[in-house]
């Protein structure tokens, strides 16, 4: 094992809300949205920290904030059960989706966005159309609170045929492969075209949070600290590595690069850079005081972690790979 650690300071302190920030999301195009415990989303310039709009609507706390590909239209989500889509140039919410009667503690954007899923405390993961503001049907139910999903194309998935027919609203699901952490210990993979449970991966404890890494590789971190890595390829349910040298919990997960490098907010406020070459050094980024790192994003060049202590923290990192 390699025990070089190169610690890295924040380049600059990117926005103070005053309230602690419990998720985020940034774009190429400057922009950068946040979620703290007011029940309130900022709007924010990443290259400055000045906050352009404040969104509220939502009646109980956000959990989940994620720009849509265009860059210009936000998903939120929280304990109100509601999802809501925002315009991040003008702050209007023109859809609001209702069904989950549970918070809602993830969400995963489809393709260009005509439709999106969310997963919640109630342990389904749900298809809706946005166009028409409706639920186009439970994708899932893992009989567990789920706390978060990750969304990608899978090639083991891309020439499987339908096994039922789909509405015409659904759009872009084939190929899809859902990965679900959930609370009961385990991490569920979802053909989400045909409504598939594909396996089931064990963890030690209740997962946290979950990143597609490539193609067949994912990553999921566990409540007593592990993160685990995982090839959907493989024949047996076992992790071909894992991360097991804090029992801090991890909370939030970010791929880096082409999946070589994986970036892991954790509880006790430190922010560890996996290699999958153990020759590598560890990158730490520093800046938080034991405060818990509850989302990480990225744009080209650097890394935003968003933390307990109320700010968000800018990395430069391009320079170091």
């Amino acid at each position: 094992m390699n025990w070089l650690i190169c610690a890295f300071k924040p380049s600059e302190i990117c926005l103070v809300i005053f309230t602690q920030i419990v998720g985020l999301d940034t774009t190429e195009g400057g922009l950068g949205v946040s979620v703290c415990n007011e029940n309130k989303l900022h709007v924010w310039e990443t290259k400055r920290g000045t906050v352009r709009r404040t969104l509220c609507g939502h009646m109980g706390d956000v959990y989940t904030c994620h720009f849509f590909p265009s860059g210009v239209v936000i998903l939120s989500g929280g304990a109100d059960m509601q999802l809501r889509i925002w315009s991040a140039e003008t702050g209007e919410c023109p859809v609001v989706l209702v069904g989950h009667i549970g918070a809602i503690t993830d969400t995963a954007i489809i393709d260009r966005g005509r439709n999106i899923i969310s997963v919640s405390k109630d342990g389904t993961a749900r298809l809706w159309d946005c166009g028409e503001s409706r639920c186009l049907e439970i994708l899932h139910n893992a009989h567990s609170v789920v706390n978060a999903c990750s969304l990608h194309a899978s090639p083991l998935l891309m020439n499987k045929s339908p096994s039922t027919p789909v509405s015409d609203r659904e759009v872009a699901t084939e190929g899809k492969m859902l990965l679900l952490a959930c609370e009961a210990g385990n991490l569920q993979a979802l053909d989400v075209r045909n409504r598939e449970l594909l396996f089931t991966f064990p963890c030690p404890d209740a997962a946290n949070c979950v990143a597609w890494l490539t193609e067949h590789h994912f990553a999921v971190g566990c409540q007593n600290g592990d993160v685990l890595l995982g090839d959907i390829r493989s024949s047996t349910l076992f992790p071909v590595l894992a991360f097991t040298d804090s029992a801090s919990p991890a909370l939030s997960l970010l791929r880096w690069g082409e999946g070589n490098r994986l970036f892991v907010g954790r509880s006790d406020g430190t922010v560890i850079g996996y290699s999958s070459d153990p020759a590598q050094p560890k990158l730490q980024l520093t800046g938080s005081d034991c405060d818990s790192i509850y989302g990480l994003s990225q744009d080209s060049f650097h890394v935003y972690t968003a933390c307990r202590d109320a700010t968000i923290r800018k990395y430069k990192i391009d320079s170091l790979f």
